[in-house]
Order: structure tokens, then C-alpha cells, then sequence
């Protein structure tokens, strides 16, 4: 049959040495020990001619130049377009440095090297190698092992906490695969929450989510990946009443049961498998940006910064830093930022990649405005571009809008998120059946 959706998914354990920092926190924290490997877990499909992948990786990030560079060996090892292809991090706290930023440190480039590259390539190839006709099954339920973590309380700016009476998004979405035989081959678990439980533990861990894809794995009998959602302003609802921070693996376990007996209850409640077609597309994101900085006010800022190395005051210096270089440089400035988004549509599904950590609330706004689709939208993929707030947080303020602010040389204007948004749902609606929503403009129909 030409047209049926095959699937092939493969795993590597890409586990760094003991010994490494663990990216997340501050650039101080090294592991001591290992509570349990990282994983690449790689899932190909095919429909007729097309091809595509979807790639789960436990690391904290994988930025976009790094993200195209494995992108473009996939091309050339397995066939598959650049542009069907989706690397998404999980972000755990828990894992090597893959990126250098300022205030955090430097990145891990002979783990890079040695292990998470060549063990992404190989997953993704092993995977393409191993294509199997599949039906699909799909159900979806509500979890509380997230909540959001903007606490506004009486201080003028929000605090890490549980707020929670704060916006989240508590569905959790599990895609099943089987053979034509019945037997099982994989899943998949879609849910938005930092994986920070274990905080500045010194364990390297996949965190809550590795605990629940184990053992929706044990009782499926189908590997298992989770693929993370908006998770900007969301963190794990422990029950020490933070969203981490405090060292314990304690915490991650605790929450990972949670998140464990959700995962297994929502497979169970799976209706039925059946035939799904695919389909896949890419276009760019069009973000509006605000003008630089002026020089001298850069100049200003800073000198009251000098010297500092460490977290977001760290940041602040090199952004500076780096803006007082664009003058010296010739930069000029753009109106708009420009970046690429993959879609893959399983069905009535469709998988968006964004590139940076959003808000839930957009992932929420994009949903209910493209009421024929289930969207579920992917942080953290094919780009680690910063945090992604709203417009609506900006004025609070708060860890994430400030880090937000400092992603470009140009700061994204302030309702940015309703651009990322629309330009998500423009994207989504040269997709099948998307024309049938709303009517003619319905992408400009924003809650």
C-alpha cells in the first residue's frame, strides 16, 4: 500500500561522563553520579514518498545552528528533508552544557562531538532502517504535575513559586503506534512543563518525564519518548511547593509516579487504532522587532554591569556588550526576525515546532483558534532562541520576560506572542482541511 503510514523509531543512550556541569542553573554544578541515561530517541515515518522525523532529545537545549547542522547529516545519511525533520529537547536541568551562553558557561563540545551528535545521526538512521506499517491511536487527559511558576504575589516582580491559580495548560496527549498485527512499536507523550524536579541535584537525570515514559513503556511494551510542550512559565508542581532548585532527586521520582500513572491511565482510555495520513510543511516565523538600543544607553548599562559573570546578570553584561560591538560592527537594523517552522500532521494532529520556550498561554491561544486540529505545539525545537513571553507578562517583569528581552540584539516587540501566534496559525492553514476553519481569514481571528 503506497500510501499508509509506516514508522521505524530507534534509541541511543547518550549519557555524558560523570564529571561534566550540568547545564540549567549556575556554571558550578558538576555531576557526581548517574541516576539514570539520557536518551535520543528517533521516530521516521513514511507516507507514500514523504518522509519525516521527529527526533526526542534529553538535554537542556540543542540551539539552531546546531539543531541545522544534524539536520542537514540526516539529509544526507537517511534521505530525509532538511525540512520534515524535528530535534526537540526535553530540558532537563540534569544533563551536559550543549550550548554556551553568558552567565551559564561554556558548552560541552567533546560531548557534542563524541556523543549527542553521533548518537542523534545513528537513532534517526537506525530508525529509517527499520520501517514498519502502523495504525495509530490517540487519547488525551488532564495532569497536574505542572503549574505555573510566575508568582505574583506583593513583590513587584513575580518570584519563582506555584501559582496556582496562574495560566497552564494541564492537557497531556499520548500517540500510540502498532503493527498491523497488533503488536506495539511506540509512543509518544506531549505535555508542557520545565524538567527541573530535582533541581541542583548533582545526578544526571532525564528528570520527572524520564520516570513517566518508563514506565508508560513498561506496561505498553513500546518505546516511549516525551516531547515537551509550552512550558515557558511552567514548572513541576513538587511537593516541597517550589518548581526546583533544591537538590533532590526525591522530587523528580516523586513526580515522576505522577506523571507515570497519568501517561499509563490516558493510554488505556485510547479508543481505537486506525489508519492516519501524514503530511509535513515548512515556512518561517515573521516576528516584529523593536529598534536596538541606543549606543550610549548601552554604553551605560554596561558600566553598571561590569564584571559580572554569573546568571542573568551575566547575560546582561555580554548583551551589552554585544550591542555596544553592533555599533562598532556596522550593524544595521531589521524590522523583523525571521525563522524557520517545521509541521507534521498525523491525522487530525499537528505537531508545530517553536523554537523557543513559550508561554503556555500561546500554546492555549494557538489551540483555541484552530478549533479542527489538535496543535500541539513543541518548545525547544529546532532552536533554543530564549524564553517567549506575552504580551501581558511584560508588565510584571520577572526572570523570563527579562531574559526574553535579551534573546537579540533587537528586542521582539512587546506582542510579539500574538505574531507568533498568527504567523503559527498562517502556517497551519496551508495544511489539509485547514481552509475549513472559521472561513476565509480565519487565522486572523485571535482570542
Amino acid at each position: 500500500m503506497k500510501n499508509q503510514l509506516c514508522l521505524g523509531v530507534s534509541r541511543e543512550i547518550i549519557t555524558p561522563e560523570v564529571g561534566c556541569n550540568l547545564y540549567g542553573y549556575n556554571p558550578f554544578i558538576f555531576s557526581t553520579a548517574v541516576n539514570d541515561d539520557l536518551t535520543a530517541t528517533a521516530f521516521v515515518f513514511k507516507y507514500g514518498d514523504v518522509l519525516s522525523a521527529m527526533i526526542s532529545v534529553t538535554v537542556c537545549t540543542v540551539v539552531k545552528e546546531l539543531a541545522d547542522r544534524i539536520r542537514i547529516s540526516i539529509e544526507e545519511e537517511c534521505g530525509i528533508p532538511f525540512d520534515n525533520i524535528m530535534i526537540s529537547a526535553t530540558h532537563t536541568h540534569s544533563g551536559p552544557a550543549t550550548v554556551s551562553s553568558a552567565g551559564w558557561g561554556d558548552a560541552n563540545e567533546k560531548y557534542i562531538e563524541e556523543i549527542l551528535v553521533p548518537g542523534i545521526i545513528k537513532a534517526t538512521k537506525d530508525a529509517a532502517e527499520s520501517l514498519v506499517p502502523v495504525k495509530t491511536g490517540i487519547a488525551t487527559g488532564e495532569s497536574l504535575v505542572g503549574v505555573n511558576r510566575r508568582n505574583l504575589l506583593d513583590s513587584e516582580d513575580p518570584v519563582f513559586g506555584q501559582c496556582t491559580w496562574g495560566a497552564f495548560d494541564p492537557k497531556m496527549t499520548v500517540i500510540a503506534f502498532r503493527d498491523y498485527d497488533g503488536n506495539p512499536v511506540a509512543n509518544m507523550v506531549h505535555y508542557g512543563a520545565h524538567c527541573t524536579a530535582a533541581g541542583s541535584n548533582t545526578e544526571i537525570t532525564r528528570d520527572w518525564a524520564g520516570y513517566m515514559t518508563d514506565r508508560l513503556e513498561y506496561v505498553s511494551g513500546g518505546i516511549t519518548a516525551f516531547f515537551n510542550g509550552c512550558e515557558g512559565n511552567v514548572g513541576p508542581r513538587i511537593t516541597c511547593g517550589c518548581t526546583g532548585g533544591k537538590g533532590s532527586m526525591d522530587w523528580a521520582e516523586e513526580l515522576g509516579y505522577i506523571a507515570a500513572t497519568d501517561a499509563v491511565n490516558i493510554y488505556k482510555t485510547i479508543p481505537a487504532f486506525t489508519d492516519v495520513d501524514m503530511e509535513t510543511k515548512a515556512d518561517v516565523l515573521k516576528l516584529k522587532q523593536l529598534p536596538r538600543l541606543g549606543l550610549e544607553d548601552a554604553k551605560a548599562e554596561y558600566d553598571k554591569l561590569s564584571g559580572e559573570k554569573v546568571n542573568l546578570n551575566g547575560k546582561r553584561f555580554a548583551y551589552y556588550e554585544n550591542l555596544i560591538k553592533s555599533y562598532e560592527d556596522g550593524y544595521e537594523d531589521t524590522e523583523y526576525y525571521e525563522i524557520s517552522q517545521t509541521l507534521i500532521r498525523l491525522g487530525n494532529y499537528v505537531f508545530a515546532a517553536i523554537p523557543f520556550e513559550p508561554f503556555a498561554e500561546i500554546g492555549l491561544r494557538i489551540n483555541q483558534s484552530c478549533p479542527d486540529k489538535n496543535i500541539l505545539s513543541l518548545a525547544l525545537t529546532n532552536g533554543a532562541e530564549g524564553y517567549f513571553g506575552t504580551e501581558s507578562a511584560m508588565c510584571h517583569g520577572g526572570y523570563e520576560i527579562e531574559s526574553f528581552k535579551m534573546n537579540k540584539l533587537q528586542q521582539l516587540a512587546p506582542h510579539a506572542d500574538t505574531a507568533l501566534v498568527k504567523e503559527t496559525l498562517r502556517n497551519i492553514s496551508g495544511l489539509k482541511g485547514s481552509e475549513k476553519v472559521g472561513g476565509k481569514g480565519w487565522f486572523n481571528k485571535i482570542i
